[in-house]
């Protein structure tokens, strides 16, 4: 009974993340051990180290698929304006709408480590672009690490720290 419930919440989180995100496929790059190592759904969050950013990460991988579906939400505390893509940077109602999603562009697998990219987004506090990547290790059901973030091409970053718990894998999500 209790694994049915298991599969049934999976499966509802699937379901949630496909209807709710509109994302474009994300690239995964490893070996088909490494992919599979991370197969399933992904929820977690990051924090910048001044703890006045903080958000949710959430993406997922198919078993036999070199393809993730995954986005952050960023959130500011005490900002009025969101984040916003860089394609979007120009379209103001949709720099006033709170919060925006970010998409993850890339990812790579390889040793249990973990690195990746997002798509540039304009800051509203510096209204710049910024870059931002990000490392980590995984560690059965956790992937955990750090991100840096550039601000309109200054050398120094705005660091932070990122984790995620599997949710969700692909054994659990077929039975």
């Amino acid at each position: 009974m209790q694994r049915r419930r298991f599969v049934t919440v999976c499966a509802g989180v699937l379901a949630v993340s496909a209807c709710a995100s509109k994302n474009l496929p994300v690239p995964v790059l490893g070996s088909v051990e490494e992919l599979a190592a991370v197969c399933g759904v992904w929820v977690g969050e990051y924090r910048d180290a001044s703890s006045t950013r903080a958000g949710s990460i959430r993406f997922s991988l198919e078993a036999g698929s070199d393809t993730a579906f995954g986005d952050v939400v960023m959130i500011a505390s005490g900002r009025d304006r969101s984040f916003t893509p860089q394609a979007d940077r120009y379209r103001e109602e949709q720099r006033r709408e709170s919060p925006r999603r970010l998409m993850i562009s890339f990812v790579r697998i390889a040793q249990s480590r973990i690195q990746g990219r997002l798509e540039p987004y304009v800051d509203p506090e510096c209204d710049c672009t910024v870059e931002t990547v990000f490392v980590g290790k995984l560690s059965d059901d956790m992937l955990e690490g750090t991100y840096e973030s550039y601000l309109g091409g200054r050398n120094t970053p705005r660091t932070g720290q990122w984790r995620a718990v599997r949710t969700c894998g692909p054994a659990e999500a077929s039975d």
